[in-house]
């Protein structure tokens, strides 16, 4: 018996025995637990050959784009990316840690905090244990920072993670359309939600509220494409269609908060450019605004009559079953109890109102607060919201780092500058520090546009 045969039969009594494995483990265990036992190798060694695919299969399971409905797993799988990116880019790794030393210095004692946090929330204020780890695994979340940087780690590789993301921005952006037009949910995320406003709250019956995670990286694609139709830079017609697309995602959300914030930093995007750009965003958005509203007036006043009732519906807000009611009655629980433990907070996991609807239609409500600043105050305190403000100022420093963002080449840091500016607006309405969905797209962001540059060669001239 040659060498060769044994070979091949050895490998198939391998696949055999694997397979059974696979079968028994199937009929005893739950599928959550056999798929990332089995599955995690054979993308360990995929992503060793091709990291990029596995950064890609990670965050399409962190946004709920693959169907990974168990929060544990998709931390099991950004854990296993990490480890998979320092193995693989081990000889990169002291550049990138001294590339990124304040940020990962302070992340690093953030997440110190948060572990003391959860340590004291558990043993000493014996917080229930879900709600403990939920928390604290939200903010461990952060470590995606490093495994992106070390995929990121040169100009070349940054710009192709700059494509993936452009990408996966489109897809979520198409979940959202077609979420809103069928009116089905098809994003596997928690954070996912397809529902028709009332009328109180400015609904338009023609078209339902479509929510998808990763906000943010449909903010960076909006504005990235929003610099590039200003300047004039790159394939104008491609920039168009992504801006059109992430336009119309935004607008399906019907957050009144994302609406604004995103209004005003158009505005401040266009500022970066110059005046005349200024000013021509401002003509442009009047005349393109009038249009449609004069188009929705005669085809589809419904919708334009919504779009007016759900900007101005905070007016008709206030009760207990409303969202500004809601909020007001968090905060009115939350204060004191802020003021009873000002500088460490509850500890992480902690409950601090009683429940008010039953737990199938809110089941977090005891312990989750829509005010992002309130929630890092009554979990870790001042000294934790301070360490949080500290860390983002270090993302904001490396995007505004010798005025670069007002450079042509270097729009993917300004496009994320207005992202940190627009989650910090938006945590005053929704806790955007505690989402586990955004804090992966920001610590993809930030180190892919530090190295990521777009229009590098001389455009020709005629």
């Amino acid at each position: 018996m040659n060498e060769t045969l044994l070979k091949q039969i050895g490998v198939w009594l391998i696949a055999g025995a694997f397979a059974t494995l696979v079968g028994l483990a199937s009929a005893i265990l739950p599928w959550w637990l056999v798929v990332p036992v089995f599955l995690l190798p054979m993308l360990v060694a995929a992503g060793w050959r091709w990291p990029l695919m596995a950064f890609v299969f990670v965050l399409l399971a962190a946004l709920g784009v693959l169907p990974v409905v168990k929060n544990k797993l998709v931390d099991l799988l950004l854990v296993a990316f990490l480890g998979l990116m320092i193995v693989v880019r081990l000889h990169d790794l002291p550049r990138i840690m001294a590339r990124y030393r304040p940020q990962l210095f302070m992340m690093a004692v953030l997440m110190l905090c948060a572990l003391l946090s959860a340590a004291y929330g558990h043993l000493y204020q014996r917080h229930f244990t879900a709600y403990v780890y939920g928390e604290t695994s939200i903010i461990l979340h952060w470590l995606m920072f490093l495994g992106v940087a070390l995929l990121a780690h040169d100009e070349k590789d940054a710009e192709k993670v700059l494509q993936v993301i452009i990408g996966l921005a489109m897809v979520l952006c198409l979940v959202a359309l077609a979420q809103s037009f069928f009116a089905l949910r098809l994003n596997f995320s928690g954070e996912s939600r397809v529902e028709v406003l009332d009328e109180a709250s400015g609904g338009i019956s023609a078209i339902k509220r479509s929510l998808v995670p990763g906000v943010p990286l449909v903010l960076f694609s909006y504005f990235l494409s929003l610099q590039a139709l200003l300047r004039g830079s790159g394939r104008r017609w491609a920039w168009g269609i992504v801006w059109l697309i992430t336009s119309l995602a935004l607008f399906v959300s019907f957050g009144r908060a994302l609406w604004a914030v995103t209004a005003l930093l158009s505005v401040a995007a266009a500022a970066m450019i110059g005046r005349r750009a200024l000013l021509r965003f401002i003509l442009l958005s009047g005349v393109i605004g009038a249009s449609l509203a004069a188009l929705l007036a005669v085809l589809q006043p419904d919708v334009l009559t919504g779009i007016v009732n759900r900007m101005t519906s905070v007016r008709n807000e206030g009760g207990a079953s409303t969202s500004l009611g809601w909020r007001l009655t968090e905060n009115y629980f939350a204060i004191p109890q802020i003021m009873n433990s000002p500088w460490i907070g509850l500890g992480l996991g902690a409950e601090y109102k009683p429940r008010f609807v039953e737990l199938r239609y809110f089941s977090e409500q005891t312990h989750y607060i829509h005010n992002g600043y309130l929630y890092v105050l009554l979990k870790m305190g001042v000294v934790g919201l301070l360490l949080y403000l500290a860390f983002y100022w270090t993302l904001l420093r490396a995007c505004i780092a010798e005025r670069f963002f007002l450079r042509e080449e270097y729009a993917p840091r300004a496009a994320t500058l207005l992202v940190l500016v627009a989650v910090l607006l938006l945590n005053f309405t929704q806790p955007e520090f505690f989402a586990s969905v955004t804090i992966t797209a920001m610590a993809t962001l930030i180190p892919v546009a530090h190295q990521a540059r777009l229009w590098r060669r001389p455009r020709a001239t005629v």
